[in-house]
């Protein structure tokens, strides 16, 4: 796992196909900038013939509204409007490839709110909210080309799993 920013971590799945960002601290505007520098980073070098696959887990307590509030109720991997440009020109300059995103809520009132008030995205880009983090690895899982660990994402995740 790698820190983003505080109370964010990334870990890659399948591969380096998936990255999987862990919200475990509150969000502010500062740490969701900072999350969509290194989305924006990650990118940049992403590989030429992969479809950007992501996953955003937000199950901790407390975590649902406030993501749901600074996306402006829209999820989607660019996560706020200003990095919404360097999204759309990265799918311009790779037509064939398009994006899916995976949001994990608590199943607690607030995750459930988000889920009923969230838009998700459309075109070349395919978001679907969970309340549960193996649904939607299952999910994510049909839009990896091929990976030796396609049942087995990434042990020490799973291990720290509250």
């Amino acid at each position: 796992m790698e820190k983003i920013t505080t109370g964010i971590v990334r870990s890659w799945l399948y591969d380096h196909q998936v990255a999987l960002y862990r919200v475990e601290n509150v969000l502010s505007v500062g740490t969701m900038v900072d999350w969509g520098k290194a989305i924006n980073n990650s990118l940049a070098s992403w590989q030429e013939d992969a479809d950007y696959i992501a996953i955003h887990d937000i199950s901790s307590s407390g975590m649902s509204l406030p993501y749901l509030v600074l996306t402006g109720y829209e999820f989607n991997p660019w996560l706020m409007k200003g990095n919404a440009l360097f999204f759309d020109k990265w799918l311009k300059s790779h037509p064939a490839q398009k994006a899916y995103l995976a949001v994990v809520v608590s199943s607690t009132m607030s995750g459930n709110i988000s889920m009923k008030r969230a838009k998700t995205s459309s075109g070349a880009v395919e978001s679907e909210i969970f309340d549960n983090i193996e649904v939607a690895l299952a999910w994510v899982q049909q839009f990896i080309k091929s990976s030796p660990n396609i049942n087995n994402p990434n042990p020490p995740f799973f291990d720290n799993q509250a």
